[in-house]
């Protein structure tokens, strides 16, 4: 639960996109009947906290951030990329940052999520995740643990 107790604050909401975010989460409530994505339900999350800040009047600042790391296989041959990084295992990754929204102030908060909404959508091929290997080489999301 978040609590405010200030009708005006700088908030910063880091989103990690990683394979998960594409899955499906089950229903949390009995009520629910429903199975939908971890994102969607992001997107439920923002639409509830956005109509209580319509309805306290805030004033808050936000600024949204995605970010992900992405594992890299195969492409130049094993051992001649000394440019990318390695984690422990010996995978090589780029780690993503874009940052979607920037000091956002809106008394109509609810106009922002389709925003946030296409970046999501936009943001595998910005960063150039690949299903099937292309040109030898496949970009793949990591998982969040």
């Amino acid at each position: 639960k978040i609590a405010f107790r200030s009708r005006s604050s700088r908030i910063f909401w880091l989103v990690q996109l990683s394979v998960e975010m594409w899955d499906f989460a089950p229903p949390f409530g009995k009520k629910e009947s429903h199975c939908e994505i971890y994102f969607d339900r992001f997107v439920s999350f923002m639409y509830g906290l956005f109509q209580k800040w319509k309805k306290a009047e805030v004033t808050h600042s936000l600024t949204v951030v995605f970010f992900s790391r992405t594992y890299i296989q195969g492409g130049l041959q094993h051992g001649t990329d000394t440019t990318r990084a390695r984690d422990l295992y010996g995978r090589s990754y780029e780690d993503h940052c874009r940052v979607v929204l920037e000091n956002e102030t809106r008394t109509d908060w609810d106009k922002l999520v389709v925003p946030i909404k296409e970046a999501f959508l936009r943001y595998p091929q910005e960063v150039g995740w690949t299903l099937s290997p292309k040109n030898g080489e496949t970009r793949q999301p990591s998982t969040a643990a």
